[in-house]
């Protein structure tokens, strides 16, 4: 909530403030990004319960003039590493090594703290979010990266700012 309070306090924006909880996350962003588009937004800015961020993001993002572009940072996990995702020579996704210093596209980046233009989502056909299995039944790519591979498809790119100041609360701070 704090973070929150921060974002609305530095941010010279009008806001619609939207809110869902659940379990099916797919769901909820596709009901997020449905109604954004009924209220006429130009954006949707995501930005997860279990994210702890920096006041200033939304301008930081907004900056960067791109049509979809998130925040790296760490999954809920140790040891810690990155929740952006690069493929590899095999066209599998893999977590970062280590991250650009700088703006950089990314083939997948996590969706908790990510500002998307509107107008640029609705040229990509629904479902916009959505969970894939391997045929063991282990996930193989969550909603975020489902989503990425789709703008990918629709010559979208996705870019990521490794500057932003972001937690990912768990048992402590990611």
């Amino acid at each position: 909530m704090l973070s929150i309070i921060d974002i609305f306090s530095v941010t010279n924006q009008d806001f619609y403030f939207a809110y869902r909880t659940g379990c099916y996350i797919e769901q909820n962003r596709t009901d997020l990004i449905r109604s954004a588009i009924e209220n006429k937004c130009n954006k949707i800015f995501f930005l997860d319960a279990d994210m702890m961020v920096e006041g200033g993001v939304i301008n930081k993002l907004l900056a960067h003039q791109k049509p979809v572009v998130g925040a790296a940072y760490n999954a809920r996990s140790l040891p810690l590493y990155s929740n952006v995702k690069m493929k590899d020579e095999n066209g599998k996704f893999a977590a970062f090594s280590e991250l650009p210093t700088g703006l950089f596209k990314a083939d997948g980046v996590p969706t908790g703290c990510m500002l998307i233009d509107i107008p640029t989502i609705q040229k990509v056909p629904y479902p916009w979010f959505d969970l894939t299995y391997f045929e063991d039944g282990k996930l193989e790519l969550g909603e975020d990266i489902y989503f990425c591979e789709k703008l990918h498809q629709y010559g979208i790119e996705t870019w990521c700012d490794p500057t932003i100041k972001i937690g990912h609360i768990g048992t402590f701070i990611f």
